[in-house]
Order: C-alpha cells, then structure tokens, then sequence
C-alpha cells in the first residue's frame, strides 16, 4: 500500500481551493491517492499503512477546513472594512448634502420673513383704503384706527425682528450642529475599526437631526401663529366697521339726519352720552 499520499499544501492560496471547482477537483485526487491499493489487514505493515492514510486523510480535512475558516475570515474583516467606508460615506456625503442646501434653506428663511411682511402690510393698506373710501369715520375714529394701524405696524416690525433673531438662533444652532457633526466624522473616522464608536456616532448624529427639525417645525408654527392673529384683527376691524354702519342706518331710518347721526355715534365712541355703550 502507498504512503506518499498527496496532501493539501498549507501554504496555498484558499482561492484556488474554495473557486472554480478547485475543492472538488482536491477532493478526487485525495480519494485517489487514499483508493489506489487494496488495504490489507492481514500483516502489522499493512495495518499500519491503512492507519497512515486514514491520518492522513484526517490531516487533509484539517488544512482544508482551515484554509476556508481563514478565507471566511478575512472577507469579514473586508466585509467589515467596507461598511465602516460605506459609513463616512453616508456621513460625509449628508453632511455635504446640508451644506450645499445651506443658500437654500437661507433663502426660503428670508422669502418666508418678507411674504409675511407683505401680507401684513397688504391687509393693512385694505383696511385702512376702505375706511377712508367708505369716509364713514369721524376724524377722531380716524386717528384712533390710524393709531391702531401704527400699533400693527410696529409689531410687525418687532415680529419681524423677532423672526430675524430666531433665524439668526437657528443659524448658530445649525452651525454648532455641523461643527459637532464634523468631529464626530473625525472620530468615526479615527475609529471606523470599532462597531461599537461608529453606532454610538450614528445614534448622536440622528439626535442632532431630530432636534434641528423640532426647531424648525416651532418657527413655522410660531409664524402661522401670528398670521393669525392678524388676521383676526383684520376681521374686528371690519366687524367694528359694520356695526357703526348698523347704527347710522338705524338713525337715520330713525329720522335722524346724517350728520347728526354721525355726530351721536361719535358722541357715544367718544364716551360723552353716559349710560351708552356700543357692544361689538
């Protein structure tokens, strides 16, 4: 019996073992080296023979079983070292992302102050033109509308500075915000190897994110909240305006004159008729 029986080499590459049928084609030649002579068990030399074959046999499935366990594990670590790139990729690139929308995201903050600006404005001059087109105001209801008009202008004016400071704020935010995002690329960076620092980043990363967007969806609540308000104001002054409307028509159906209607209405405004109130 044989006792030259080929063995797998240690020193091979695994890619020629475990590809394009290579294992197979070691396997048969095992089996024919191992098969080439009948054994015989009837002489110790032939005992031992079958013996050495079978070890060897043994000592192939070993340095087989070895090689791929060491091919398996070095496409996980290329695995591995694939996905901690992919990684500061996603990161570098969603970072890039926010910083070329930067102009953007400035714009539609600057475009949204002046729409707001200009619908204000714009419900202001409607009220104020159909008061004086209507002249159906005394030139003391006209001052005290016209004061209450410079009052809405100046809270546009501190609603406007106030949105400029929360723009401002948000930029210093989204500005701390990147600078920390940018260090903690640098250490994920440093530290890709490490599953364990890469999660923790990507954990801290979407907390970022999500409080960036909180903040952004307050000033956008914030914003409709005082366009609200304006134009509930809008609607009192019209409603105020159609009842006085109301009570001239109610005098002069009366048999009061005009002018003596409108002079009792500004009596009443004005607070000189006691005991009388105008209830809007």
């Amino acid at each position: 019996m044989t006792q030259d029986l080929a063995l797998i080499s240690v020193d091979i590459d695994p890619e020629v073992i475990f590809s394009n049928g290579g294992l197979t084609d070691i396997l048969r030649k095992i089996e024919q080296e191992a098969k080439r002579e009948v054994p015989d068990t009837s002489t110790p030399k032939g005992r031992k023979a079958i013996a050495s074959l079978a070890y060897k046999v043994a000592q192939s499935k070993t340095v087989i079983d070895s090689l791929g366990k060491k091919l398996v594990e070095d496409e996980k670590a290329r695995i591995s070292k694939i996905d901690a790139e992919r990684k500061i990729a996603r990161d570098f690139l969603d970072q890039l992302k926010v910083e070329i929308r930067q102009p953007l995201t400035d714009w539609e903050v600057e475009e949204e102050k002046r729409l707001v600006a200009e619908r204000i404005m714009a419900e202001i001059d409607a009220v104020w033109e159909l008061a004086i087109s209507e002249n159906i105001l005394f030139d003391r209801e006209r001052e005290l509308r016209k004061k209450e008009l410079e009052a809405l202008a100046r809270e546009r004016e501190l609603r406007k500075k106030e949105l400029e400071a929360l723009a401002r704020e948000q930029a210093e935010r989204e500005k701390t915000a990147q600078e920390q995002r940018e260090k903690l690329i640098r250490e994920e960076a440093e530290e890709r190897a490490k599953a364990v620092a890469a999660q923790e980043l990507e954990r801290k990363i979407k907390e970022a994110e999500a409080i960036a967007r909180k903040e952004a969806e307050a000033i956008a609540a914030e914003a409709q909240r005082q366009k609200d308000l304006v134009e509930a104001r809008a609607k009192d002054a019209q409603h105020r305006k159609e009842v006085d409307e109301e009570i001239l028509k109610a005098l002069v159906d009366g048999g009061v004159k005009s002018p003596t209607a409108k002079k009792i209405l500004d009596m009443i405004l004005s607070g000189i008729v006691p005991h009388v109130k105008i209830t809007y």
